[in-house]
């Protein structure tokens, strides 16, 4: 663009005569782009209403980028703004309410406040809805702003609070719902205001306020009713008003609020909640709540006032059809319940397909007192699953090997077989025991074991222990080892037995060449090993 064109735009800017405007209007329809945007830049740099109806007239036409600098330019069309939304043309205050929000232009926010307020105002669900969606922009910018901006929003902020705050103290005589839930969107729980809004349960503030907070999914609004239960001294409206709802999107979003457990203030608020709206029968909205929020609600539930049978069903609910955390802290949840029905559950879950739901439930079987609790904690002995073996282990403590051995002597020949073979399973330091007693320093004990390891046949298992044996200073026990290492056929054995042979005691003696004549017998009962045929590089068999 020539250089005497910016000189006359720049001109047309600074100048004070109202002719300016309609020049450069005019300037805005050549075809050249440079002057149109030239003149564009020009009127957005002087105040002037009918600049402001321009823009406001051929908004749809205008480029993306004259809008976003209007945007910018804080106040570009303001004043035409307001005129239109205090306007009693319809078409007119519904295009000005879209390039509000479009320009967020928080200016307006006292200008939508009176006109939502005002009951004559045709045009007041536009303002009032206009209003609501400015104040949750406003806020949403709040709580992304990072930037220099921040600084400006909270100044808009404040305004729009003490606006709304003002209008607050009418709202049983314009009952704008609008207003209301704007304030709720900018204020905290310290507003003094906020705290007055349920002093009066029959006046139409509280009425508004409970409706809105019943409904109502905004954020801002969310964060302000979860609140309440981290305060020492909660509302007991706000409380109930977050029990009572029972949409899904709350519901959800409160738990996740929970997730990372519980404190003791908001355990004691929980406490005092005697009716949960979400417990009731809401098996769709349960059902669909991930395993995490399943296990809070269940918690949440539990330390709630809410009647037992209530709890009960959504235990049993998330017992036979949760997922895992759910089902888990089912079965956790029935462990002070010893009912028959909340032992057959039990019994139930001692097989489910968690392994830790499982383990849960077998903890449980052995303090219910359930007939036949052995059986079903044996049948689960020999689970693949470390933890489900871990729990029977832990809830038969009684069948110890320790105990066993103790024992060992006062016990009937078939129950020491059955008996050893159930305490190995249970104790995984059964092994471990029985070579400590093979190694120990009473003869006693040493000749027990012996007998232990003859009766359970786990003679291979305990090899090295035994042949260590046939060099014990006790003839006796030298004899029962030889005879005992009889199942065995590694060459260690069998060394250690011809070694044996040379004993100076004679007993000793039999009992090694017995032992050695039982080994060869089972070696020639067994099949013989096929020799493999190796070919020579030559092709031919060797």
């Amino acid at each position: 663009m020539p250089q005497e064109f910016e000189k006359t735009f720049e001109f047309l800017a600074r100048s004070g005569n109202a002719a300016a405007t309609p020049v450069l209007i005019a300037a805005l329809r050549s075809e050249a782009i440079d002057i149109r945007d030239a003149a564009f830049d020009a009127m957005l740099q002087r105040p002037s209403r009918k600049a402001e109806a321009y823009f406001f007239d051929h908004w749809e036409e205008l480029p993306d980028a004259w809008r976003m600098k209007i945007k910018q330019q804080l106040g570009a069309m303001t004043t035409i703004l307001r005129e239109h939304l205090l306007a009693t043309s319809r078409p007119a205050c519904e295009k000005a309410s879209a390039i509000a929000l479009e320009l967020e232009d928080f200016d307006l926010l006292r200008t939508l406040t009176t006109a939502a307020e005002d009951k004559n105002n045709e045009n007041r669900d536009i303002a009032g809805r206009t209003l609501v969606s400015l104040v949750d922009r406003l806020r949403k910018l709040l709580d992304e702003a990072t930037d220099a901006r921040k600084r400006n929003l909270v100044l808009w902020r404040g305004r729009a609070i003490e606006t709304l705050d003002d209008s607050m103290r009418r709202c049983n005589t314009h009952q704008s719902e609008e207003i209301v839930e704007s304030f709720l969107m900018l204020i905290s729980r310290e507003h003094p205001m906020f705290r007055h809004l349920f002093d009066v349960p029959s006046s139409q503030v509280y009425k508004i306020t409970l409706t809105i907070l019943k409904r109502t999914m905004r954020p801002a609004i969310v964060r302000l009713i979860l609140s309440v239960f981290q305060e020492t001294a909660p509302c007991s409206t706000l409380l109930g008003a977050a029990a009572w709802r029972s949409d899904a999107a709350f519901v959800t979003q409160m738990l996740d609020f929970f997730s990372g457990g519980f404190s003791e203030v908001e355990l004691r608020n929980i406490k005092k909640i005697s009716r949960i709206g979400w417990s009731d029968d809401q098996w769709e909205l349960l059902a669909g709540l991930t395993g995490r929020q399943q296990e809070i609600a269940l918690q949440f539930l539990i330390t709630s006032g809410q009647d037992r049978s209530s709890v009960f069903a959504v235990i049993h609910f998330f017992l036979t059809q949760g997922k895992s955390e759910g089902r888990l802290a089912a079965v956790e949840a029935l462990a002070s319940d010893r009912g028959a029905v909340a032992s057959q559950l039990i019994i139930n879950a001692t097989t489910d397909e968690d392994p830790e739901v499982a383990a849960a439930a077998l903890r449980q079987l052995r303090h219910r007192g359930i007939p036949g609790s052995l059986k079903y904690l044996l049948a689960q002995l020999d689970s693949e699953h470390e933890i489900v073996r871990l729990a029977v282990r832990q809830s038969l403590e009684e069948f110890s090997f320790a105990k066993y051995l103790a024992a060992f002597d006062l016990m009937a020949d078939d129950r020491r077989e059955t008996t050893g073979h159930l305490v190995r399973k249970i104790d995984e330091h059964s092994d471990e025991l029985l070579r400590a007693e093979l190694t120990s320093d009473m003869q006693s004990r040493r000749r027990r074991a012996i007998e232990v390891v003859e009766c359970l046949g786990i003679a291979v298992e305990m090899e090295r222990p035994l042949l260590k044996l046939l060099q014990c200073d006790d003839y006796l026990i030298r004899v029962s080892a030889a005879t005992a290492l009889a199942v065995c056929k590694s060459d260690e054995v069998i060394a250690g037995l011809r070694e044996a042979l040379l004993d100076r005691n004679v007993r000793v003696q039999e009992a090694a060449e017995a032992s050695l004549q039982a080994i060869a017998e089972k070696r020639l009962a067994a099949p013989p090993t096929p020799n493999r045929r190796v070919k020579s590089p030559a092709g031919e068999t060797e």
